[in-house]
């Protein structure tokens, strides 16, 4: 993939590539973002219009011996990191101090990508910071972390800093397009809002089967409640039972709520779950608009005290009462 072929981030492209055509570029950087934005998307992109000895104006030209490597997935003129433990160690670098001296051989640039950022210890750190203050000139490092915070100051320092924006929702969909998923509208406005904006995730609560039963189940318990047949006892035990999916729970609970809220002040077009609007507008219908606020406010005090280690059950069952009360 070039940039060319990669789908929004249009300002951060835009800067990448008019530092690649006016020979302005950095010898490092750090993309940030949460899991599944597309950093190493974006990398594997700069990579390939990095590696290209005669590029055209749309790109990398795919015909030299510099792109044909890469294509091959030959690493000759870049290296992708790929720790041998769980974190990325001082001997993960050392390996880079090794290579980086050695100069390309089919490329005018050798680039060094180290994914999950986050895990570079701090020694690693230091050792990889003697590389950033005096790299060759050929040389371009890219770190991909899920957020800054975890590199030290002394390393942010050396390097130029993108973080990746969240997708708008046409962006998203034209990903999914090119990755050959088609879902309705509809349910592409739910995973929009379920995900964040983030195409990974999206793509993974597409692909999930569990995301799909556990929004069945929060609508059950909707519609129990919506009856009056809400069995506290039964639904702490099921809570208890999804201690690892709790968050996805109550947080698609929380937008069948916050949606009926929108509907209320006639805000369709603000509705996540179009494609269940039958059952927004159950909720609407019976719930006034200080309940539906109430209700949650409730859920986001259960998820924070769920975080703070609070007894798990007795604040699942606490919440329950709370949103059966009228």
């Amino acid at each position: 993939m070039a940039f060319r072929d990669f789908i929004g981030q249009r300002n951060l492209v835009d800067r990448l590539r008019r530092a690649i055509s006016g020979n302005t570029l950095s010898h490092s950087y750090v993309f940030s973002g949460p899991e599944g934005i597309g950093k190493k998307t974006l990398a594997r992109a700069f990579v390939s219009e990095l590696v290209c000895t005669m590029p055209v104006d749309e790109g990398p030209c795919e015909k030299c011996n510099a792109c044909k490597m890469f294509h091959a997935g030959i690493p000759t003129d870049y290296l992708w990191l790929q720790p041998e433990k769980d974190h990325i160690s001082v001997d993960d670098i050392r390996n880079i101090q090794n290579d980086i001296i050695i100069r390309p051989l089919y490329s005018d640039r050798k680039i060094y990508v180290i994914p999950d950022g986050e895990s570079m210890t701090a020694q690693a750190q230091n050792c990889l910071l003697k590389v950033l203050e005096e790299p060759p000139e050929y040389a371009v490092i890219i770190i991909l972390s899920v957020t800054s915070e975890t590199l030290l100051p002394t390393v942010m320092s050396r390097v130029i800093h993108y973080e990746l924006d969240k997708y708008n929702r046409e962006d998203l969909s034209r990903i999914l397009v090119q990755k050959d998923i088609n879902i309705s509208q509809e349910y592409l406005n739910a995973i929009y809002g379920y995900s964040g904006g983030v195409p990974g995730k999206a793509v993974e609560l597409i692909k999930s089967e569990q995301f799909v039963q556990m929004r069945e189940d929060m609508i059950r318990l909707i519609l129990n409640l919506n009856d009056g047949k809400l069995n506290i006892i039964n639904w702490a035990d099921y809570f208890e039972n999804q201690k690892e999916e709790i968050t996805t729970l109550l947080n698609i609970l929380q937008l069948f709520y916050r949606d009926a809220l929108m509907i209320k002040n006639s805000k369709d077009g603000a509705v996540i779950n179009i494609d269940k609007v039958d059952i927004v507008r159950k909720i609407q219908d019976q719930l006034s608009e200080r309940k539906m606020i109430r209700n949650i406010q409730c859920i986001s005090e259960t998820q924070v005290n769920i975080k703070r280690n609070a007894n798990y059950k007795l604040a699942l069952e606490n919440m329950l009462l709370y949103i059966t009360e009228d």
